[in-house]
């Protein structure tokens, strides 16, 4: 019985999702299961064997693909595997730029809507709020637009957006130092102006 990974091939470096393919040679075929570093990703239970691999689920390095086929012989089920080393590259190096629709300073009504626009695409935005130092995750977005209600008590607060790429973080260091009330003061801004950040 013969389990043979046929792509990617050993050694390669993969990004994203990427089609794992294999063959499995002998009689009393059953499953067959997938898995990088000893943890399952996928299975298929018809040939010709095929499974979908995020890449972006693990860390970037070297990794140990393995292909699993389970199969039946003389009444009795058994394994059969085939591994390979495999390299992960999500990183990209950017230096990604962000707006704010809320400025620095500002006061806002609870409930206004904070939004984000972030070049380039990351995978995935948080938005973060701290409050007598407590910093606290409010939301994370992973398809635009990206925004949050803030739907805080009123008092002083500073915001702050985190970026991924890959498995890459960044946060961005310009935060903003904001007062939510809980009604509409004189000088406050009904339609929020934007202001351009960059890291």
């Amino acid at each position: 019985m013969t389990v043979v990974i046929n792509s990617p091939a050993s050694g390669t470096t993969l990004q994203g999702t990427v089609t794992v393919t294999a063959t499995y040679t002998g009689t009393g075929f059953n499953i067959a299961t997938a898995t990088c570093d000893g943890v399952q990703f996928a299975s298929d239970s018809s040939q010709p064997l095929s499974f979908a691999f995020d890449t972006k689920k693990v860390a970037d390095g070297t990794h140990t693909l393995t292909v699993a086929v389970k199969y039946k012989k003389g009444g009795t089920y058994r394994w059969d595997k085939a591994s390979m080393p495999i390299t992960v590259k999500n990183a990209v190096p950017v230096t990604p730029t962000w707006t704010s629709s809320i400025s620095d300073g500002q006061s806002v009504v609870a409930g206004t809507t904070w939004s984000a626009t972030v070049s380039p695409t990351p995978d995935s935005v948080e938005f973060w709020y701290t409050l007598n130092g407590v910093h606290t995750l409010y939301k994370t977005d992973t398809s635009a637009p990206y925004d949050v209600v803030l739907n805080l008590a009123p008092g002083s607060y500073l915001l702050g957006v985190c970026v991924w790429y890959g498995s890459v973080r960044t946060c961005f260091d310009d935060r903003k130092n904001i007062t939510i009330v809980s009604s509409p003061p004189s000088n406050i801004a009904r339609s929020n102006p934007t202001a351009v950040v960059t890291s």
